[in-house]
């Protein structure tokens, strides 16, 4: 059983959920963020401007991606957002929240509890669908349109 502190802090964050979500979506545009422009600056630091050659330049975007996470930012015109990443595998990734803290004192919630994880990491997980939903649609929206009309014309 629940005790009523625990119930408060979910039932406060189930009030809360659309701003939650919004803070959750802005702390992963953040993070991303930091992570593009460290990239950025580790490719601009081993490249020292020295273009010469094409293998020179894709040898540094290598060493660039060795040297960092294995999450690398897409270079595909079809990816709808820079939140959306993939790694060497190339498979779709999203950023996962780091730290909870200011989520819970915003909110008013104890991140220590366990109940109130599994509501924000349900709702981290939730935005991830969404994300890989709304990348899919935009990537296949039209040939899913002609398919629809074809059935019904």
């Amino acid at each position: 059983m629940i005790s009523s502190p625990e119930k408060h802090g979910v039932k406060a964050m189930q009030v809360n959920r659309q701003r939650i979500k919004e803070r959750i979506q802005e702390k992963h545009q953040k993070q991303q963020q930091q992570v593009r422009n460290s990239r950025l600056s580790g490719l601009r630091e081993i490249d020292d401007g020295d273009e010469t050659s094409d293998g020179t330049w894709r040898e540094s975007i290598t060493e660039a991606v060795d040297m960092g996470s294995s999450n690398v930012i897409c270079s595909s015109t079809l990816a709808p957002e820079p939140a959306l990443s993939c790694n060497l595998a190339r498979s779709l990734m999203v950023p996962a929240v780091q730290d909870w803290s200011d989520i819970g004192h915003e909110f008013g919630v104890n991140i220590r509890d366990a109940d109130v994880m599994e509501y924000l990491l349900a709702l981290e997980e939730e935005i991830r669908h969404e994300r890989v939903f709304q990348f899919y649609d935009q990537a296949n929206g039209n040939e899913w349109e002609e398919y629809f009309c074809s059935l019904t014309g």
